[in-house]
């Protein structure tokens, strides 16, 4: 079997929405491989509470404040390593977190991301915009699974989203979601994706 699957949940509190989290893994009718998990609500002393059958968790808490949080939930049969070294963030700009797969064929990262809302685009373009440097220069297969809070349906009419999508394409990277994530009676944007090279 050659399909690699991962899956984005943004939880919001991990504690309170874990039994749902669980039922809905249990609806998939194929592998997971790599669960990405944004605003865990962890906290340093709560990140192993949380276990999910099958699977090994490395998570990233907030440590000045409350909220936040990523994670990434890895099934056991694959290895991996943390790398500490892409984890360019600010905890007022952005969270994430790398890993790379070691038994793979390919060489290959995947990361979480979390950007609050009210961070600076821009700030976090240039931060990331590092990070894919050294992925792309290292030759790896990569996927960033998170919650960008960017509305990239926005990408034509918002300059500093256009800068950031234009990073993303600098890098031969592209958003693996194109329909909105987000949809409320007055609204739709699309701000959780993967993007990958």
């Amino acid at each position: 079997d050659t399909t690699f699957s991962v899956l984005h949940i943004n939880c919001r509190s991990i504690n309170k929405n874990f039994d749902s989290i669980l039922t809905l893994i249990a609806q998939f009718k194929f592998t997971i491989h790599i669960i990405a998990v944004t605003e865990t609500w962890t906290t340093k002393c709560t990140e192993s509470d949380f276990p999910i059958p099958g699977y090994t968790f490395t998570g990233k808490s907030r440590e000045n404040k409350t909220g936040g949080g990523v994670g990434l939930c890895v099934l056991n049969t694959i290895d991996f390593k943390v790398r500490p070294d892409l984890n360019l963030d600010m905890s007022d700009i952005f969270e994430s977190i790398y890993i790379e797969l070691l038994n793979l064929p390919t060489k290959t990262i995947i990361g979480c991301v979390y950007k609050p809302p009210d961070s600076d685009v821009s700030a976090f373009t240039s931060l990331i915009d590092n990070v894919l440097s050294a992925v792309t220069s290292q030759k790896y297969l990569c996927m960033i699974a998170g919650d960008f809070n960017i509305d990239l349906l926005k990408a034509e009419c918002h300059s500093p989203t256009t800068d950031f999508v234009n990073c993303l394409f600098s890098h031969s990277f592209y958003p693996a979601i194109n329909k909105p994530t987000r949809i409320t009676d007055t609204s739709a944007t699309l701000i959780d994706n993967i993007l990958t090279n």
